[in-house]
């Protein structure tokens, strides 16, 4: 398994827990909202061979007010963060 997070200490836990529980776990690091921060995660990830299974789970939300409207230029920073080429 890699993993991966924008906090390389969180990532550094996940995988020490998954490790200590048994299984194998590797940190990839790379900015995914750049080419050259994603190439990077993608390379780590595929050392061992092919991606079987993918999950995104990237994004941040600390800039939302659920109360209030929120307009739709402001998504775009964070859809940047979750799939480059959706932004």
């Amino acid at each position: 398994m890699v993993v991966h997070g924008r906090s390389s200490g969180r990532a550094e836990a996940v995988a020490a827990a998954i490790t200590v529980a048994g299984g194998h776990a590797e940190v990839a690091r790379g900015d995914l909202a750049t080419d050259a921060g994603a190439n990077a995660v993608v390379a780590k990830a595929t050392e061992g061979g092919t991606i079987d299974i993918l999950v995104n789970n990237a994004g941040y939300y600390h800039h939302l007010n659920r109360a209030l409207p929120y307009p739709t230029s402001g998504w775009r920073p964070m859809r940047s963060t979750s799939c480059p080429p959706c932004a």
